[in-house]
């Protein structure tokens, strides 16, 4: 049998088909990568925030220590 117009259309329209089923896999496996991306940074903001606080409040702790020893040193004794 030759390959005639009708034949070679129906092999276009595969193919056509088979490029964009394999795009969409591919796409849609990048979106996967992108929002598991999204969700370890998400994640690592999280942390970052918490440790960030925990400094905050360490650094304040001690500083407002420091703060009493310079009062405590400043009052003169009479």
């Amino acid at each position: 049998m030759s390959d005639g117009p009708p034949d070679t259309a129906t092999d276009m329209l595969t193919a056509i088909c088979e490029d964009i089923a394999s795009f969409r896999t591919s796409f849609e496996a990048r979106l996967d990568r992108l929002e598991q991306s999204i969700r370890n940074c998400q994640r690592d903001a999280a942390a970052t925030t918490i440790i960030l606080r925990a400094t905050v409040g360490h650094f304040n702790k001690r500083l407002s220590a420091g703060e009493k020893r310079i009062t405590t040193l400043e009052i003169p004794e009479n």
